[in-house]
């Protein structure tokens, strides 16, 4: 029961992760690897070269995860918090003053 509860906890985890910070399970209807949530900020083209392949990345690293049955769940949350760490670095260096705002206001209403 108990590690059922944890499994639950951690898919539960990484769903609320992927929602809070708008990170895709698939590539979008764009066919770009950055989530709808970051396109919405109407980026120009040189900050999407920058982050497209920063979310490539991400999306192969969380699939990885996904399927290494061998890491332990403690590790796998560390994991997927270093990765967002990266991913958040990332937008401070991309992202305007002005998109950093819209963007903390997109991710408080959820």
């Amino acid at each position: 029961m108990k590690r059922l509860f944890s499994a639950v906890t951690l898919i539960a985890a990484l769903a609320l992760t992927t929602a809070a910070f708008g990170l895709p399970q698939e590539k979008s209807q764009s066919g770009s690897d950055i989530p709808p949530l970051i396109l919405s900020l109407r980026l120009k083209e040189s900050q999407k070269k920058k982050l497209e392949p920063v979310y490539a990345e991400r999306n192969k690293q969380l699939q990885a995860l996904h399927e290494d049955k061998s890491i332990s769940e403690d590790a796998r949350r560390a994991k997927i918090s270093q990765i967002n760490q990266n991913i958040n670095e990332t937008l401070r260096q991309v992202l305007t003053h002005d998109q950093k705002k819209k963007l903390a206001e997109l991710r408080k209403k959820g």
